[in-house]
């Protein structure tokens, strides 16, 4: 939090959720949903991630 703070940005939220944007599974296709404020500008983003598979299990 202080790496963000000293960049000026401010975390607004951050979830995990499903990819129907119901709670998250314990294990499967999930989205991450954020938004920041930067410099006055509120910015919201999502990206899918898989949840309970290890990082070494993720195909590539």
């Amino acid at each position: 939090r202080g790496v963000l703070d000293a960049a000026g940005v401010s975390p607004d939220y951050l979830q995990l959720r499903s990819l129907g944007f119901g709670p998250a599974p314990a294990q499967g296709d999930a989205r991450l949903l954020g938004a920041i404020t930067l410099g006055g500008v509120r910015l919201i983003d999502n990206v899918g991630v898989p949840v309970g598979v290890g990082f070494k299990n993720i195909g590539g």
